[in-house]
Formats: structure tokens, C-alpha cells, sequence
């Protein structure tokens, strides 16, 4: 081809314009030689993988980091339920015995007032029998009295034991009313105390049936909670090990195209030398200047300049009144803690869903990279020699086996999510029910002391209304 120009040019133009016009030529050459450079393709893949795999691995440890904190959290709730299921649990016994002993108090009472209602009504029996038997005796007096002449010794006699008889059916008739009264005092102290051992037992068994329900609603939290623990441990090991996969394939891809630079700067350097040997050869008559120039041209059209990429990490006692079954304060802190609970859990379920639901476009990405690495790939086999074929070869079948192991481990992330979401749905749906139950005990606290208040109240007008004035 030189050997054409130099003819071709030797005759129409002046001697010194024929070697520019080779040198010319030379350049062309090589610029269409180093189009396409695999070293650039290379770096390329880089960064489209990078871009890829970098916001997958961010969502992976934030997702991973997110499951451990709802897993710890869950430990600190359990922890807490079980230490107040046994506290509760011994509460409840002891207010089992308190029952037992206020209802057997009661019992004793209201066989006791049974007794001495039976006794009374003996008493008072025996009592009239006397008054009846002196009022029979005293009629007797009074008709043999009425048949006997008038101031004779005998009916001084008779008449003496007529006023006897009489003082003596006085004095029983004051007896009876006085026993009569006793009893009817006894009677209503024996009512006071059966009425009073009912009312704590009573109270006692309000408090026992509220220390019953709590802890049946301790334990079903406890069970939610647990299931909620072991959905999420099951799903942070799916995590982390996608995030595993996701990590491990992209260093294994660099590392292959790491290998595959290596090569082909190798292949670029031998390449570089032989052309250059083989425009020396053929530029012999041209000038050293120019020769320099074509030199210079040639290094500068071989360097390869690097670049680096940045990666984006994204960083996410219960006290009972005199009166009422529960404190006021202390019903407003169970609903308060209830609250709490309901809102943490209905938070931590809609997070979930969020992180859950990036997992299909963090999917996609990848798939996508994927894809384009299997297609650029066999692109680039048709544009390397013998010596790269089988390195981009090897990029092709790397690229392809992760894509068929990519969707996998990102089904089980999936359903494992799928799991701890129904936990949660079970966790939320108990602490609904756990809330409305503080409510009602609120309302309950509210009415109890409100009454207590009213009742004390009056009291106090009734005590000086009723206050001795000196």
C-alpha cells in the first residue's frame, strides 16, 4: 500500500508531501484498528454491574439490619411477657386463696346468723310461753279472787299474789322486749359482716378475673410475639444469604474481568509492538521527526486511563385501690403501653412490606445487568482474536450461571417475607384486642373512682351535718 501511494503520489506532487501522506495514511489505519478497545469495554461492564449490584447490596444489609432489630425487639417483649405472666400468674393464685377464705368468712357468717336466728326464735318462744303460763295463773287469782268476800284474810291473801303475778308479767314482758331487742341487734351486726365478707370476696374475684384475663392476654402476645421471632429468624437467614450470593458473584465477575484486562492489555501490548515494527519497516525513508511524531501517536492512541467508582450506603406494676380493681394511673399506663405496642407493630408490619417489596425491582436490576453482560459478551467475541475469545467465553457462561441462580434465593426472601408479614397480621390483630381491654379497664378505673369520689363526698356532708357541737 505504500508502495502504491509513493507511485501513485510520486508524479503529481512534490517529492516532500509524500511521506505526510503516508504517515496520514498510518494514522487512519490505526485509528480504525483501536475503534473498539477491549480494555474500555471492560471497564464499562464494570460500572454497569457496579451500578447494579451496588443499590442491591445496600437494600440487602438495610433489609438484613432491619429483620435483626424486629428480631431483638421481639426478645425484649418476650422477656418482658414472660417475667409478667409468672408475676401475674402467682398474684392470681394469691387472690384465689383470698377469695376461698372471704366466701368461707361469708359461709361462716351466714350460718352463723342461722343459728342465731333459730336461737331467737327459741328465746322468744320461751319468753312468751312464760308471759302466756303468769297470765293464765294471774286470771285463775283473779276469778277465785272475785268469788271471795271482800277483806277477809284470804282475799287479802289473794289479792297480794295478784299484784305479784302482776309485776312478774311485767318484768317477763320486759325480758322478752329486751331479748327480743338483743337478738335484732345481733342480727343485723351478723348481716353487716356477711355483707362485708361478700363484698370482698366479691372485689376479690373482680380482680381475680381481671388478673385472669391479662394473663391469657400476656400468653397470647407472648405466643405472637414468638411466632413473629421465629418467621423473622427464618427470613434474616434468607437475607443474609442473598446478600451473600449478591456480594460473592459480583467479586467473582470483577475477578473474571479483572483476569480478562489482564489479557487483553497483554494481547494490546504485543499487538502495539509488532505494528510498530511493521511502521518502522515501512516508513524507513521518512524523517525522524516524523517517524517521532508517528511514534508519539502510536503511545498515545495505546494508553489507557483508569477510573474508580463510588459506592452509596444508605443508612435505617399493677396497684389496686380500696375500692376498684385497678388504679386510675395505673389503667391510664396499661392503655398508653398498649398503644405503644399496637402502634410499634402496625409500624414494623408496613416497613417489612416496604423492604419486601423492593426486592423485585433490586431483582429485575440484576436480572437486567445480567442479560446485557450474556449479550455484550458474545458482541465482544466477534471483535477479539483467538487469544480473548475464550476469556469473554468464560464471561458469557459466569454471566449465566448467576442468572440462573439469582431468582432462588430471592423466591425464598420473598416467602419468607410473605411469613413474617401473616405473623404480623396475628401480633396486630392480639394487640387490638389487648388495647381495647385497656380501654374498657380504663373506662372501668374512671367510673369506679368517680363513684368513690361521690361517695366519699357525701360522707363528708353526713359527718358534719351529723358533728356534735360542743
Amino acid at each position: 500500500g505504500l508502495k502504491i501511494l509513493n507511485a501513485h503520489f510520486s508524479g503529481r506532487c512534490p517529492r516532500r508531501l509524500a511521506p505526510m501522506l503516508v504517515v496520514m495514511w498510518f494514522a487512519a489505519t490505526l485509528a480504525t484498528m483501536e475503534a473498539w478497545d477491549a480494555s474500555d469495554w471492560l471497564a464499562s461492564e464494570a460500572k454497569l454491574d457496579a451500578a447494579a449490584v451496588e443499590p442491591a447490596q445496600c437494600w440487602c444489609k438495610e433489609f438484613g439490619k432491619f429483620v435483626d432489630a424486629r428480631i431483638s425487639a421481639a426478645n425484649n417483649e418476650i422477656e418482658g411477657l414472660g417475667s409478667s405472666t409468672q408475676v401475674q400468674h402467682y398474684e392470681n393464685q394469691q387472690l384465689q386463696v383470698t377469695v376461698a377464705q372471704h366466701e368461707e368468712e361469708a359461709n361462716g357468717h351466714a350460718s352463723s346468723l342461722d343459728q342465731a336466728d333459730s336461737l331467737a326464735d327459741r328465746e322468744t318462744g320461751a319468753r312468751k310461753g312464760e308471759v302466756e303460763q303468769l297470765e293464765q295463773q294471774l286470771q285463775q287469782i283473779q276469778n277465785l279472787k272475785a268469788g271471795m268476800q271482800s277483806g277477809t284474810g284470804a282475799w287479802t291473801t289473794i289479792d297480794h299474789l295478784e299484784d305479784t303475778l302482776k309485776d312478774h308479767i311485767k318484768d317477763a314482758k320486759a325480758s322478752k322486749d329486751t331479748s327480743t331487742s338483743n337478738f335484732a341487734e345481733l342480727r343485723i351486726a351478723k348481716e353487716r359482716m356477711l355483707r362485708l365478707s361478700r363484698e370482698a370476696a366479691a372485689a376479690h374475684k373482680q380482680r381475680l378475673a381481671a388478673g385472669l384475663a391479662t394473663l391469657e392476654r400476656a400468653r397470647a402476645e407472648l405466643t405472637a410475639y414468638s411466632a413473629r421471632r421465629e418467621a423473622d429468624i427464618a427470613l434474616s437467614l434468607a437475607v443474609q444469604d442473598l446478600c451473600s450470593l449478591v456480594e460473592s458473584s459480583a467479586a467473582e465477575r470483577q475477578q473474571k474481568r479483572q483476569t480478562a484486562m489482564i489479557l487483553s492489555s497483554e494481547v494490546k501490548v504485543e499487538q502495539a509492538q509488532h505494528d510498530a515494527m511493521q511502521a518502522a519497516s515501512s516508513i524507513m525513508l521518512l524523517s525522524n521527526a516524523q517517524v517521532g511524531r508517528s511514534a508519539l501517536g502510536t503511545a498515545y492512541i495505546g494508553n489507557n486511563a483508569s477510573s474508580t467508582i463510588k459506592r452509596l450506603v444508605i443508612a435505617l406494676q399493677i396497684d389496686f385501690s380500696k375500692n376498684c380493681p385497678m388504679t386510675l394511673e395505673h389503667a391510664e399506663d396499661s392503655k398508653r403501653l398498649a398503644t405503644q405496642a399496637l402502634d410499634g407493630a402496625k409500624q414494623s408490619a408496613v416497613d417489612l412490606m416496604a423492604f419486601a417489596g423492593k426486592g423485585g425491582s433490586m431483582q429485575s436490576a440484576l436480572e437486567l445487568m445480567l442479560h446485557d453482560a450474556m449479550t455484550s459478551s458474545l458482541n465482544a467475541e466477534t471483535k477479539v482474536g483467538r487469544d480473548l475469545k475464550s476469556s469473554f467465553s468464560e464471561l458469557y457462561e459466569q454471566a449465566k450461571s448467576h442468572l440462573q441462580a439469582l431468582a432462588p434465593p430471592f423466591e425464598v426472601v420473598g416467602s419468607k417475607s410473605k411469613a413474617s408479614s401473616l405473623a404480623d397480621q396475628a401480633l396486630t390483630t392480639q394487640l387490638l384486642a389487648s388495647r381495647a381491654a385497656a380501654s374498657q379497664v380504663l373506662v372501668d378505673a374512671e367510673r369506679c373512682h368517680d363513684g368513690n369520689t361521690f361517695v366519699q363526698r357525701r360522707a363528708t356532708k353526713m359527718l358534719r351535718l351529723h358533728a356534735v357541737v360542743p
